[in-house]
């Protein structure tokens, strides 16, 4: 009791750390003195050496008595005694650290050509000291752990580019947005380095919570609108943060595991509260997951909080810097980020301010559009947003001549003054104009496109038939190209949506008393159309997609002109 029972695991702690004494205060020896005792390893009294430090205390006790048991003694104490001295990790650390801070740098230079050991002479202990010096300051790892450093480097950079490219093989954006997940991942691995740096020279321990690896994942699903790929970027940090020095058993799965639960609540959110929510749902979860993933090491329960406040602190200045490059990125380079989409279908818009104030009924038929195209794209899974921005920008350019379009027609139609070939090709100007209209107005490219391929090549078989006839009578031909549109056919799913929506809009203004059986029907017909004309072909769409395409639309009209019971007329008194 007097000199203390240490705990052993805590001793060979210390030992390991190349220590072979320590500093005692508070013992029953030091009630009068309040200087802490020295003590060396050796001599400490543990469970395991408690044997060996009472056999000498007990064998007067044999002598005086023949049928005394000091193995008995030695059970009983054994059994019934528990340390009674505490090791302060959190002092001792910061002891050294003080300890340190007063030990001056000390510099040794040595000049080029100067050798530390020459031939026939006697080594001395300070030559000993320096070589060993320069040995721990060397590169540690030898040619074979470079090689298969630089091969697991190369193979999983490989693999995740090759996945990126896979998700994204027909995006014209493809290697735009492969530039810009590889320059996150730089960006995120010098920002580790810096951390780890922070650490090591504080002589801290190290914790994965405070691995800046979060911002790459979620940049990259928020600036390609895709998830999947966020995840892609964060196996291939996790992959990298494996081979820090730092690093522990489970620091892959740990990058991997935060990634994922932010990459699943930080998603496109409309109200600013839903953002709050968001953070404190990722800080929760991602909370718990850390502490799940450290009780495989052993965390001691006095180093729980600091992994927690720095998984917080983490998600905190993550969300920041999110913040301010997402907008940046999608500025520079006029990405479609949802946030864009949104703001392009909902704010106020110059383009479409013009078009509502010369073309009423061509900005009534474009919302109509937009919403058919919403409805069908959320159906298949297909970018609903873009779909419903495509559907209120693709016909733009009927602003500057909307008396030759019929929605916006009151009176006499204008076509009827003129011939059939120029009333195609005024129809036909729209797509550049509105082509045109878009470039100037910074529309993103997905957008142009839709706006160019909403006709695809098809022709104008109104015109073309009165043509037809007039060249019948006339006894001449008519060429079927000079009444095609100019653009090619939808390369994505939402351009093919919106053109699908285009056509379906339309005619079902022409319906009298329509229903459901009516509506399924046009639909049906008009679709059918299109695909024979190969107006789809390289759309992406599936005969599966189609069917729900179809569906989606149908409701969508149902409910747009729903029926209402007819309002009693006021009786006069």
């Amino acid at each position: 009791m007097e000199r203390g029972l240490f705990d052993e695991e805590e001793v060979n702690t210390v030992r390991s750390q190349g220590y072979g004494e320590l500093l005692v205060r508070n013992s029953l020896l030091q009630q009068e003195s309040s200087e802490p005792s020295l003590q060396t390893m050796d001599t400490l009294l543990t469970k395991k050496n408690l044997p060996t430090q009472l056999t000498a205390r007990l064998e007067p006790y044999e002598l005086i008595n023949s049928q005394f048991q000091p193995y008995l003694v030695l059970d009983a104490l054994e059994m019934l005694l528990d340390p009674n001295v505490d090791y302060e990790a959190v002092e001792t650390l910061a002891l050294r650290e003080e300890a340190a801070a007063e030990i001056p740098e000390q510099v040794i230079t040595i000049e080029r050509g100067e050798k530390i050991i020459a031939k026939d002479t006697v080594v001395t202990s300070s030559q000993i000291d320096l070589l060993q010096l320069m040995g721990s300051n060397s590169f540690q790892y030898t040619i074979l752990e470079l090689i298969g450093r630089a091969i697991f480097i190369l193979l999983s950079t490989s693999v995740s580019v090759y996945v990126f490219i896979q998700f994204l093989h027909a995006e014209k954006r493809l290697y735009l947005y492969l530039n810009l997940m590889l320059v996150s991942v730089s960006l995120s691995l010098v920002a580790m380095y810096v951390v780890s740096l922070f650490f090591t020279s504080r002589s801290s321990l190290f914790l994965d919570s405070y691995l800046p690896v979060l911002f790459a994942p979620l940049f990259t699903s928020h600036i390609t609108s895709k998830k999947r790929l966020g995840l892609v970027s964060a196996f291939l940090l996790a992959c990298y943060a494996t081979l820090m020095e730092q690093s522990s058993s489970v620091t892959f799965f740990f990058v991997l595991t935060i990634s994922g639960v932010c990459l699943y609540f930080f998603r496109y959110t409309i109200k600013r509260i839903d953002d709050v929510f968001n953070w404190f749902y990722a800080c929760v979860i991602s909370s718990f997951a850390a502490l799940a993933l450290y009780m495989l090491e052993a965390l001691p329960l006095h180093q729980v909080m600091p992994l927690v406040g720095g998984m917080i602190l983490n998600i905190t200045i993550t969300l920041v810097f999110l913040e301010a490059f997402v907008p940046l990125g999608e500025k520079l380079f006029n990405i479609p980020t949802a946030y864009r989409l949104s703001e392009l279908a909902f704010s106020a818009s110059p383009v479409l301010d013009r078009l509502e104030s010369v073309a009423q009924g061509t900005f009534n038929h474009s919302r109509n559009v937009a919403d058919l195209s919403f409805n069908a794209a959320r159906s298949i899974g297909a970018n609903a947003m873009l779909a419903r921005v495509g559907g209120m920008y693709h016909d733009i350019g009927k602003a500057d001549h909307p008396e030759y379009f019929i929605e916006n027609q009151s009176g006499d139609n204008k076509h009827d003054e003129i011939k059939p070939s120029l009333s195609a090709a005024i129809i036909k100007s729209h797509v550049k104009l509105g082509l045109e209209k878009g470039r100037a107005a910074g529309l993103p490219q997905e957008v142009l496109d839709i706006i160019s391929q909403h006709h695809g090549n098809d022709i104008i078989q109104f015109f073309y038939n009165e043509a037809k006839n007039q060249a019948q009578a006339a006894g001449i031909d008519v060429k079927e190209d000079d009444f095609k549109y100019n653009g090619n056919p939808p390369a994505f799913p939402e351009s093919a949506i919106v053109m699908l929506a285009d056509c379906v809009e339309a005619a079902s203004r022409t319906l009298k008393r329509p229903n459901h059986s009516k509506y399924e029907k046009l639909v049906h017909s008009l679709i059918m159309g299109k695909l024979e004309r190969d107006q789809l072909k390289n759309s992406q769409l599936s005969l599966t997609d189609l069917d729900q395409i179809e569906d989606a639309f149908v409701q969508t009209l149902l409910g747009r002109d729903h029926r209402r019971i007819e309002y009693p007329s006021e009786q006069k008194g």
